[in-house]
């Protein structure tokens, strides 16, 4: 499965925080949608928690232009 696959599983699902961190990952750190979504899975792993930081910023840039 690629990062544009599970994006689209995740906006079907409603899962917002897993919105939010692929389109940050994709945005703000340039990770191609075709990669495949196991990357993800490593990123959280390696750095977890470290992230709420960073997409919680991306996330209220977003909110703000709602």
């Amino acid at each position: 499965m690629t990062i544009g696959e599970l994006y689209d599983e995740a906006v079907k699902g409603g899962h917002s925080g897993l919105v939010y961190l692929l389109e940050w990952l994709v945005y703000e750190q340039g990770v191609g949608m075709e990669r495949d979504s196991r990357n993800v899975e490593y990123i959280l792993e390696k750095y977890g928690e470290s992230l709420n930081h960073p997409v919680g910023e991306y996330k209220m840039r977003q909110d703000f232009y709602l």
